[in-house]
C-alpha cells in the first residue's frame, strides 16, 4: 500500500489547504476574522491550519465560513 498517508500527514495537508483558502479569500483574511466568522476560537483555527488537529465541528464551521462546504466531498 504505497502512497498511504498517515493521520498526521492528512492533518498537515488539510491544514495547509485551509490556510491557503483563508489567504486567498478577499486578498487574505486574518485568522482572527475567519475564526470569528466561523464561530470557532483562534486557537482552534490555528491548530487546524498547523496540522495539530481539530474537531470535525471546527473543520465544518471553517469550511462553511470559507464557502467551501462541498470541499469535503
Amino acid at each position: 500500500m504505497d502512497n498511504v498517508l498517515t493521520a498526521d500527514e492528512w492533518l498537515a495537508r488539510i491544514g495547509e489547504s485551509i490556510r491557503a483558502l483563508r489567504l486567498a479569500l478577499d486578498g487574505g483574511t486574518s485568522i482572527e476574522a475567519l475564526a470569528q466568522q466561523a464561530s470557532v476560537s483562534t486557537t482552534a483555527l490555528k491548530n487546524l491550519e498547523s496540522g495539530r488537529g481539530a474537531t470535525l465541528t471546527t473543520l465544518v464551521r471553517v469550511l462553511r465560513a470559507l464557502g467551501r462546504e462541498g470541499w469535503i466531498n
